[in-house]
């Protein structure tokens, strides 16, 4: 009996939220700020168009391709419902990029692919994109099509309307 309850207590700590150690290396994470401020989506954000999930998808394969090694979280979000967003390993412990508005303070995602954080929250980690579709409600009940891919370009360019998706 002591077993059980021992395991039943570890899933619901597990399950209920996970801790990330932030990273306190200032110069790192500067570092990434620049390299996402050169870069911005090609489209505008639109809910079940091109919104948080595609966004984080982006930022994600942005990130692996340069070397860093991103998981997708999703936290809920109340009144929404639940917002993704990227982490990552970086220097002593972990950061974020995030694309939310309430987190991008004066940035616009006309001239970058979010702001990196320190302060991070979860309830569910996807290790790939492939898992953020897994659970995305939207593609299962058919409100939405795939997620967009190649939606990054260098700020040389302006962000297209999502009108430029056909949907």
């Amino acid at each position: 009996m002591l077993k059980i309850a021992v395991i039943i207590i570890m899933i619901i700590s597990v399950g209920s939220a996970w801790q990330f150690v932030p990273c306190n290396d200032t110069h790192k994470l500067e570092e990434v700020q620049v390299l996402v401020d050169q870069y911005h989506f090609r489209y505008q954000w639109c809910d079940d168009v091109f919104d948080c999930a595609d966004m984080s998808v982006a930022n994600y394969q942005f990130l692996k391709e340069r070397g860093y090694d991103p998981q997708i979280v999703i936290r809920r979000d109340p009144p929404n419902g639940s917002h993704c967003y990227v982490i990552f390993p970086l220097g002593d412990g972990w950061a974020g990029l995030d694309t939310q508005r309430k987190t991008l303070g004066n940035r616009s995602l006309e001239h970058c692919l979010g702001k990196v954080i320190t302060d991070l929250d979860s309830w569910k980690i996807c290790r790939t994109p492939e898992e953020v579709v897994d659970v995305d409600q939207s593609i299962k009940e058919g409100i939405r099509g795939p997620y967009v891919s190649d939606a990054i370009e260098a700020n040389s360019e302006s962000p297209r309307s999502v009108s430029n998706f056909g949907y």
